[in-house]
């Protein structure tokens, strides 16, 4: 018998989901530990795939005995002394650090009752390399008899330093050194989370680190054909928030003049508004159409449905996107940003990889791209991109792949 004990910051996430149909070939019980505000939906998600599922709300409160405990732990002391310092950076990162004890509080003893009760082989896996990393790092030495792997993915903002606001991630050492694997969505993350690491003359690893790509799904026999048509169709997919630079794609559909465009944009945000207005002022009516929230199983649809003709993604901070994934499932060549590991899915065969700072020569670059682009160029672009999808990007080959190293 084995059980799942599962973290995934929130588990309705649709990139998050594709994965979730898995656990019951490895699994006899899954527990879902989630963190996500919107309760309700969480456990309708757990409760259609017959998890066990707790939230914030079923947790323990946090008593101050229970606290002081924890801040005895050598990790605790090392890491705020690592970082003690009375700059407004420095009670940042402290505060930082006591957040990440809060969130292994909450949930230790509920944790330790779901590996006590159960008799069996239990699996402790977090989505994220953050506090739910360092959860479960914490039980490295709990139960050996019954606890067999402790797992944790590695994402984008859980990994790179640059990518979080305070250019810190708590208890980066701890985490290595008491995971039984991380599992990096990339290799330049790999290579990223080793080197940094390492910096302090550490050498050895004691978590396994390997790349485990996410993937989509895409059982469709329709795909881009070609570009004979009078107008490119362009499209984007992302939440609407600062990061997300969909100021950056406005500019760029501006700048075309000798072939028509029409630029399609899947998602909202909180910068829904503003890019709105932005929009309505330098483009023409009729050259772009925000389609709003649409679930995640009909966005291929909606690149059929358009015609698609290329995806781009112009996020100051990416890991591997998994829009961009679906794009590229169907045969659709990627604009992007050389940033996270972008420059694994985008190449010169798969489509444009433009530099990581953005000036306004890239934006001259995809006019040029585009607008003279051919038949003969598009096609063999085309077939590359479903080459590289299947081989890298196919969600259940990768999902399959990943379970399978858990529990060997």
């Amino acid at each position: 018998m084995k059980k799942l004990i599962f973290f995934p910051g929130n588990i309705e996430s649709s990139f998050i989901q594709n994965e979730l149909s898995y656990y019951k070939y490895y699994f006899d019980e899954v527990v879902v530990f989630n963190y996500g505000k919107e309760i309700r939906n969480a456990n309708n998600v757990c409760k259609n795939f017959g998890f066990k599922y707790y939230s914030m709300k079923d947790a323990a409160l946090v008593k101050p005995c229970m606290f002081f405990k924890w801040l005895r732990s050598y990790e605790v002391w090392s890491e705020l002394r690592e970082n003690f310092g009375l700059s407004l950076g420095s009670l940042k990162k402290m505060f930082y650090i006591l957040y990440y004890g809060y969130y292994y509080i909450k949930f230790e003893k509920m944790i330790q009752n779901e590996i006590d009760s159960f008799q069996g082989e239990v699996y402790l896996y977090s989505y994220w390399l953050t506090r739910t990393a360092y959860t479960i790092a914490k039980f490295s030495n709990y139960d050996s008899s019954k606890i067999k792997s402790i797992v944790s993915r590695a994402h984008c903002y859980d990994l790179y330093l640059e990518d979080n606001l305070m250019n810190y991630l708590p208890f980066r050492k701890f985490i290595e050194q008491n995971l039984d694997s991380i599992a990096f969505i990339s290799q330049q993350g790999c290579d990223y989370f080793k080197k940094y690491i390492s910096v302090g003359g550490r050498e050895k690893f004691r978590a396994k680190q390997y790349v485990s790509r996410l993937g989509t799904f895409n059982d469709r026999e329709i795909y881009n054909k070609g570009l004979g048509k009078s107008k490119i169709v362009i499209a984007s997919c992302s939440s609407i928030i600062p990061v997300k630079r969909l100021d950056l794609i406005i500019e760029v559909i501006s700048k075309f003049t000798r072939k028509k465009v029409k630029w399609i944009h899947i998602g909202k945000g909180i910068e829904e508004n503003k890019i709105k207005r932005l929009a309505k002022q330098k483009l023409a009516a009729g050259s772009y159409k925000f389609l709003g929230e649409v679930k995640n199983k009909n966005i291929l649809d909606i690149y059929s449905k358009y015609n698609v003709d290329f995806f781009i993604n112009l996020s100051d901070s990416e890991g591997i996107p998994v829009s961009v994934m679906e794009a590229l499932s169907m045969g659709i060549p990627i604009i992007a940003r050389n940033i996270g590991g972008i420059s694994e899915i985008v190449t010169k065969d798969t489509g444009l990889l433009l530099s990581g700072k953005w000036t306004k020569k890239e934006t001259k670059k995809i006019v040029v791209y585009i607008e003279e682009m051919d038949e003969k160029k598009y096609r063999g672009l085309s077939t590359s991109c479903i080459d590289k999808w299947n081989k890298l990007y196919n969600a259940d080959s990768n999902y399959r792949s990943f379970f399978t190293k858990m529990i060997e």
